[in-house]
């Protein structure tokens, strides 16, 4: 029988910004910060895990960011602006920025970031929302113009990511990370559509098995799924749960627990039959699954599926300018993408932390 993976994804949106933070040199400018779990390496355009993020967003800074409102704000680049067809977009630098180490962020540190997220030996996580820039032109230090192969409006969303950080032109050519050498304070949803408009899948015990009969799986089968042990803190129990409700039908769950940098290798290998996983939102439906649902998506493995729809959908919603027509565009998206049921989403929550200053 063909083995088919059945990700299992639980869709957290963390926006709240964390800032306001002086360089670690003193007592009086330490932060005490209580973490289920240790970020998982300090390369902001590589990590994945949200215990990395938290960390990395303080460290490093992108060129825009986003308000409580999610609307696209300044960040390094305090300006931007397309041409009339969206193919060029121009960034305005903040001027004055300087990295830990006291050397200036301009232009061609930009251009080496995006080089660096660009070249796929890099492996970064969320390359494929940037494929479009054939190229990155720096007419002075503080100007930076990307290029686009096509219209791409959705384009400054995704840059308002850590993993669009921009690092040093001297840390993008070596690889090295260990000083952390970023810009920020720390030294070393707009397109949502209502749920009843979903189409709806209810519990039903006795047609699962009566669908289990007809494909041949009368008696069960087994499949095995990863949950990292500490993040998201409930992923075992939710394993558990998920666990229990399958055996009701028949289909044996085999919980795989591990600490969280040995589940992100094998989430980004694809090697698992099941995942209890965390994913976060992002301001343009675009940026956030152009990686899973398009068929040149870099994360297409992961996702385990796509059909001509959603790649469509993609594809038109990339382009379209007009925000009435975009939201109906990815309302058929995400009510297509429900129905298929590649992913299953169990709920939205919060994420909370204890800080002391």
């Amino acid at each position: 029988m063909t083995k088919r993976l059945f990700p299992l994804l639980l869709l957290l949106v963390a926006l709240t910004p964390l800032g306001g933070l002086g360089p670690a040199l003193a007592q009086d400018n330490v932060l005490v910060m209580a973490r289920s779990a240790d970020t998982t390496g300090l390369d902001p355009h590589t990590r994945t895990a949200f215990a990395s993020y938290r960390l990395l967003e303080l460290i490093y800074e992108p060129l825009v960011e986003l308000d409580a409102e999610l609307n696209i704000i300044p960040a390094l680049a305090e300006s931007w602006a397309f041409n009339e067809d969206a193919t060029s977009l121009t960034l305005n630098l903040r001027e004055g920025v300087t990295f830990h180490d006291g050397s200036a962020m301009d232009s061609a540190d930009v251009r080496a970031s995006f080089e660096r997220i660009l070249d796929e030996g890099t492996g970064a996580a969320a390359r494929s929302r940037y494929t479009g820039i054939s190229a990155i032109e720096t007419p002075d230090a503080n100007t930076v113009v990307f290029a686009l192969s096509e219209p791409n409006v959705p384009l400054p969303g995704p840059l308002a990511s850590v993993n669009a950080a921009i690092i040093s032109e001297e840390a993008a050519a070596s690889g090295d990370f260990s000083g952390a050498n970023g810009t920020g304070p720390l030294t070393s949803a707009a397109c949502a559509v209502p749920l009843d408009e979903y189409f709806c899948y209810e519990r039903d015990v006795e047609m699962a098995l009566s669908l289990l009969a007809e494909a041949g799986l009368a008696d069960g089968f087994s499949i095995s799924v990863i949950a990292a042990n500490a993040e998201p803190p409930t992923a075992l129990s939710e394993a558990q749960t998920i666990q229990a409700q399958l055996a009701e039908i028949g289909v044996e769950v085999v919980i795989e627990s591990m600490e969280p940098g040995t589940y992100i290798d094998r989430w980004l290998a694809a090697d698992f039959d099941g995942a209890v996983a965390l994913n976060g939102g992002r301001p343009d439906p675009h940026t956030m699954y152009s990686r899973y649902w398009t068929k040149d998506g870099n994360l297409q493995k992961v996702a385990n599926y796509i059909d001509d729809t959603l790649d469509d959908l993609m594809a038109a919603g990339k382009v379209e300018t007009d925000p009435a027509a975009r939201y109906e565009i990815f309302a058929d998206f995400q009510k297509h993408l429900v129905e298929m049921a590649p992913w299953i989403w169990l709920y939205t929550g919060y994420e909370y932390s204890a800080q002391q200053p």
